[in-house]
């Protein structure tokens, strides 16, 4: 073992598919690109118990996130897909039978790819233009400098990020990956 280096253990959870950590149990202790087969309840639980880890809407890790830190927890359908059996007609969605609504996971990743230390810069423009304010920590109120900080675009450079659109961790939170976001719309946002 070298003097000074990290190792991690590796990450391990178990997502069951029902709640109450009951049914049958998946265990993940790794990155999965594609976890739609797994056949799901409407909720399921989940104990994570070593490291962070996210959630994807779709394969390949991609669509809405969700992440999760060591726990147990209960969810309910987040991403909201329904089980084939409905089709949209007009823009309307019609039930051919009683539809029944199961959790779809898409992937699943380790959100911890690295151990440096974690940051992000915010620019006032789009496509990082502006002056950039960084940040290496938590904060609260991103008003710490005195002022509002407007984010029209984002570069994380290290770590995973837990964004909200308002002081004191307020409204829909969104989770950004090392990466440019050159404009709000880039991480789910209109505004």
């Amino acid at each position: 073992k070298e003097h000074g280096k990290l190792n991690p253990r590796p990450g391990k959870m178990y997502i069951f598919d029902q709640p109450g950590m009951c049914g049958q149990r998946f265990e993940v202790r790794g990155d999965v690109i594609d976890a739609t087969p797994w056949e799901l309840q409407e909720t399921i639980s989940i104990r994570v118990v070593r490291g962070g880890w996210v959630l994807y809407e779709k394969p390949d890790f991609k669509g809405e996130k969700i992440a999760l830190d060591e726990g147990d927890i209960e969810l309910t359908c987040p991403f909201e897909q329904l089980q084939s059996g409905q089709q949209e007609e007009n823009g309307e969605t019609r039930d051919e039978k009683k539809s029944e609504r199961r959790f779809i996971i898409g992937s699943i990743r380790r959100a911890v790819r690295d151990y440096s230390v974690p940051e992000i810069c915010l620019f006032p423009e789009e496509n990082a233009e502006g002056k950039k304010v960084v940040f290496r920590d938590t904060s609260e109120d991103a008003r710490i400098f005195g002022f509002p900080i407007k984010a029209n675009s984002v570069i994380v450079n290290a770590g995973l990020w837990l964004v909200f659109a308002q002081p004191f961790f307020q409204g829909v939170p969104r989770i950004l990956e090392v990466g440019g976001y050159p404009s709000p719309a880039a991480w789910g946002v209109e505004q």
